[in-house]
């Protein structure tokens, strides 16, 4: 096996926890993975063998009071510092428990050394909502020369999007993908989800759904892929 991160290097971290009917939680978790709903998280990971490899979390977020019912789109970014790659991240968004709706539209590489979050919430609470964002950076302890691929896809504008980010090199090593909602209404939040496709490693699905009949929305897939030089 070609070594890579997400092995000995984050033992705390090998969890990833999703949340939905609404998608509210895509995030790496030390509690591990979990179901929610009709929701399932899987993980992916490479080997290090030979303790080549540094992984790290870089989160951010903020809290904000949106009381008055509308729906208010918040966003968030998390960066990499320089000596570290990004190869993926997370989001979540939390807020009142029964007070607020809404979810995530949005969880992907914004940058190369970006990831963002973007979510569309309304509460009928003073309390705060929060949006959190969690970049995932990889580091060489050996200056091994690696790339990070990003492969893009966006999917026809519908009531239903679809697409599909996938590497057609076998050399390039997914390591995992996001997704975003463009053109969703602002009086209702469409559904998103993504995930690795069932029957390969080389492929990023994306999936969302708009809960308005009038509503067209598009959606864009991200894969991440590893390649050694």
């Amino acid at each position: 096996a070609v070594p890579g991160p997400l092995s000995r290097n984050a033992p705390g971290r090998q969890g990833w926890d999703i949340d939905s009917w609404f998608l509210f939680e895509n995030y790496p978790s030390p509690r591990g993975t979990r179901q929610i709903s009709t929701a399932h998280a899987c993980v992916l990971g490479l080997y290090d063998l030979s303790d080549d490899w540094e992984v790290r979390l870089f989160p951010a977020g903020f809290s904000r009071s949106l009381a008055g019912g509308a729906f208010t789109q918040l966003d968030v970014e998390a960066a990499v510092p320089a000596e570290f790659r990004l190869i993926g991240g997370g989001a979540r968004v939390t807020g009142p428990k029964g007070r607020f709706s809404g979810g995530l539209v949005g969880s992907w590489p914004h940058s190369d050394s970006t990831w963002k979050a973007r979510a569309m919430v309304s509460s009928t609470s003073s309390e705060p909502v929060t949006l959190e964002c969690c970049a995932i950076g990889l580091r060489s302890k050996r200056d091994a020369t690696f790339l990070v691929e990003v492969a893009k896809a966006t999917g026809a504008a519908g009531q239903s999007s679809w697409a599909q980010a996938r590497f057609e090199s076998p050399v390039v090593q997914l390591l995992g993908g996001g997704a975003v909602i463009t053109g969703a209404a602002t009086e209702m939040p469409p559904l998103l989800m993504s995930s690795v496709k069932d029957d390969t490693l080389g492929a990023w699905n994306a999936h969302a759904y708009s809960l308005l009949g009038h509503s067209k929305v598009t959606v864009t897939a991200y894969a991440m892929g590893l390649k050694f030089a």
